[in-house]
């Protein structure tokens, strides 16, 4: 159809003729401009942008354009997306777009805001975090020069047209952060030159077409945070130039097509937040296929599966992967050991969390870890070679059965912001080494019912702690006067222990402690510099057990009994 009109448009166009034609008509313009828009939305329907567009270009556009002019149709194109992207505020806006100037010589639309043209011909259009509430009109079709189409966070809504597949030179296509509906049009899987596709954070739902393998030149894809659904189209795998894939936050489900195993040996694979089962890809060192694509060496970087419903073992392949960053598998359905780290030289976040894991943590781990996640499983212990991850700053092993001791060696990770040992059968003392940990923001040692022995008074140098939460172990001995100095602290949870003595009045120094919990010890007396944290608005939430003399608690736990007061 575009091209029939092209050549109907020819036969009345001039190269030069840039003004208007004394006889040049309301009917001229029409009759050109209804081979790209439906003509009631011309003729019948004066509300609509499209009759707007022609009222503006035949009786208000200071360029005067012919109907035979051969920018009239890019130019109508053009003010026709402006006006259905912006709506009542496009005249608000057209200051700039249409130029109300008073020269009386109008504006090239290659010079309207937000353009780039090429040889008078526009080949990019980029709007971005601007006031929008309309949609994208059919009349986008009419850009056939169109290299790179950019239109995000402008609150675009309703479904993609059709007319998207007559853009045969796009190269990138970026419509993310808006509101859009409905599935993607098959004719945008034509676009044989698409590079870069990102439609993440709209409403897009229904299945991925198999015809995406036919974007034979595409790079980059993100469809994050829309509601596809259905299952991976094996044709995933015909994207050989692929180097990025974000799925994630969809609706996908069965199992990740064989085919993909070539593409994702060498991209950033993002699928979380769906609900894949089956098996993990088996990678090796070096993935064969069937097909022509013969052996590749792998250099993926990322693989986030996150949140689904995989099952089986981590394959072995997983552990040969040297170029490997960030490994994100955690709450899926996996079971057995973990794999051999020896050679993942590159990794830095592992997040193998809420599975069903067993085994010990490898004796070898990378030290390049910046984050590690094992929490929900069931480990064995915490290997004394932990203490070679110097640069980690993220440990995680809440709830994963681990028994044994803290090893010393903890107290090497210099760099470590959040340590959560919480929930555990942890044995024997809190070592004095972890006092090291200068950079420790989170401590967390709860619910290991084997944790005796004094808290160590060199937890006192963390200075930048906010949060401490060692309730629910077996610790006794007084609470050191040493966490008064840390000044940042906003949580401290010491309840369910055998601590003794009277809370160290340095506590009371705490000016940012916004929660205090001592019930279910032996204290004996609450010092009155507490009472000022409470009067100031400081700390707002101070438990301790009934019995104890305390003139400004909130609340007192007795056994099995809550009470609002705190008289002995």
């Amino acid at each position: 159809i575009a091209a029939f009109a092209l050549t109907m448009l020819a036969t009345f166009m001039t190269t030069s003729n840039r003004s208007r034609t004394s006889t040049a008509s309301l009917e001229d313009f029409q009759h050109i401009l209804s081979t790209f828009t439906d003509a009631s939305l011309l003729v019948k329907d004066e509300n609509s942008v499209q009759a707007q567009a022609l009222n503006w270009l035949v009786n208000e556009d200071k360029l005067r354009l012919s109907p035979h002019s051969p920018n009239l149709l890019q130019r109508y194109g053009l003010l026709v997306l402006y006006m259905s992207v912006f709506q009542d505020s496009w005249d608000f806006h057209g200051v700039h777009w249409m130029s109300n100037n008073t020269d009386d010589k109008g504006v090239d639309e290659c010079k309207w805001d937000f353009v780039e043209c090429e040889g008078n011909k526009v080949v990019k259009l980029q709007i971005e975090d601007q006031v929008g509430r309309g949609t994208l009109p059919p009349e986008i079709g009419i850009l056939t020069n169109l290299k790179s189409l950019r239109l995000t966070s402008i609150s675009l809504t309703q479904s993609l047209p059709h007319e998207l597949g007559n853009l045969t030179n796009l190269e990138i296509l970026d419509l993310s952060m808006n509101t859009i509906q409905g599935s993607v049009p098959l004719s945008l899987y034509e676009l044989s030159t698409l590079k870069t596709l990102n439609l993440t954070g709209n409403q897009l739902d229904g299945k991925i077409a198999g015809k995406i393998g036919e974007l034979s030149q595409l790079q980059y894809l993100n469809l994050q945070d829309n509601k596809f659904g259905g299952k991976l189209p094996s044709s995933f795998g015909l994207l050989q130039q692929l180097d990025f894939i974000n799925l994630n936050d969809n609706r996908l489900s069965g199992a990740i097509p064989l085919d993909l195993e070539y593409v994702m040996s060498r991209i950033e694979v993002c699928m979380s937040n769906n609900y894949l089962t089956g098996e993990l890809p088996s990678f090796s060192e070096r993935v064969s296929d069937t097909s022509s694509h013969g052996k590749i060496k792998i250099r993926i970087e990322r693989i986030k599966l996150d949140s689904n419903r995989l099952r089986g073992s981590i394959p072995r392949g997983f552990g040969e992967m040297t170029t490997l960053q960030e490994l994100s598998l955690s709450q899926n359905l996996l079971s057995g050991t973990i794999v051999n780290m020896e050679k993942l030289t590159s990794m830095e976040i592992l997040k193998l969390g809420g599975n069903k894991l067993s085994g010990s943590i490898p004796q070898i781990l990378p030290p390049t870890l910046k984050q590690f996640d094992m929490e929900y499983n069931q480990i064995l212990s915490i290997p004394t070679e932990i203490g070679y991850l110097t640069n980690i700053d993220f440990l995680n092993l809440r709830h994963a059965n681990m028994m044994g001791r803290i090893p010393t060696e903890i107290g090497n990770l210099s760099n470590l912001k959040k340590l959560h040992l919480g929930h555990n059968r942890l044995s024997g003392t809190i070592p004095s080494e972890i006092g090291h940990l200068s950079n420790l923001v989170e401590l967390e040692i709860s619910h290991n019912f084997n944790i005796v022995g004094e808290l160590p008074s060199e937890i006192g140098r963390l200075e930048k702690l906010t949060n401490l939460v060692l309730n629910t172990n077996s610790l006794n001995g007084t609470i050191p006067s040493s966490l008064g100095h840390l000044e940042y602290l906003k949580s401290l949870k010491l309840e369910e222990n055998q601590f003794t003595g009277t809370v160290p009045e340095e506590l009371g120094s705490l000016k940012h402690l916004g929660t205090l919990l001592l019930h279910e010890n032996n204290l004996q007396a609450i010092p009155k510099e507490m009472c000022d944290l409470v009067n100031s608005g400081t700390l707002f939430e101070f438990w301790v057990t009934c019995g104890l003399s305390c003139d400004c608690c909130y609340q007192c736990l007795c056994p099995f009994i809550l009470r609002d007061d705190c008289d002995p």
